[in-house]
């Protein structure tokens, strides 16, 4: 799966800067600009990604995440590209349904519980339960949540160990890690743009003053 992300549309005064180079300039525009802007906007998201918006667990979303530009009919198109599929709900929020099982299983935090210290599940919940190592169940909490718990034998005792609530859906906050690599972007841009007017065309440079 491949996530695309227009850069035009999640910043539109990148998508005015563009569209206010004529098609004659394309080709300039590529080799002196688009090709140094996608070095650049890489850069920025890989800064933005290490635990500046989003905390690094599997550092996925960082690793397939890349710069790509295609041109059509209708002009340049600039896009974030990644194969993880969980980068555009994270950049524009949404709400996650369970898709072929009846809950979604969100792990606990704990020192004994699913989770390595950067986050990242050790077993899933189906893992747990296929484990005969492992000693399983479901039970309500107090406040009502349906909370998947293993069992700890001990010499003098059994501790039970929280591991996954059970959800029917979760809705995931806007983190907007792509929006904030192109505004930081944009500043190095637009003295990149400016420098080259000469040979971008005047239209371009009334569009940054305004």
């Amino acid at each position: 799966m491949v996530t695309k992300l227009r850069l035009d549309q999640l910043s539109p005064r990148l998508g005015k800067m563009v569209s206010a180079v004529p098609s004659k300039y394309f080709k300039v525009l590529y080799n002196e600009i688009i090709v140094w802007m996608g070095t650049t906007l890489e850069g920025n998201t890989q800064k933005v990604l290490s635990n500046r918006i989003l905390k690094r667990r599997t550092g996925n979303l960082a690793a397939t995440t890349h710069w790509h530009d295609k041109m059509s009919g209708k002009g340049l198109k600039l896009l974030l590209l990644s194969q993880a599929p969980y980068a555009t709900i994270l950049e524009e929020g949404g709400i996650i349904k369970p898709k072929n099982k009846q809950w979604l299983t969100i792990p606990i935090k704990g020192n004994k519980g699913p989770l390595t210290p950067s986050g990242v599940t050790k077993k899933t919940a189906q893992e747990y339960k296929d484990d005969p190592n492992e000693d399983t169940f479901v039970m309500k909490s107090k406040k009502g949540n349906l909370i998947i718990f293993k069992r700890e034998k001990l010499k003098t005792k059994t501790n039970l160990i929280p591991l996954f609530i059970l959800k029917k859906r979760v809705r995931i906050p806007p983190k907007r890690w792509a929006f904030k690599a192109i505004n930081d972007s944009l500043p190095e841009l637009k003295m990149k743009v400016l420098s080259d007017a000469t040979i971008l065309g005047k239209v371009v440079v009334e569009e940054l003053k305004k």
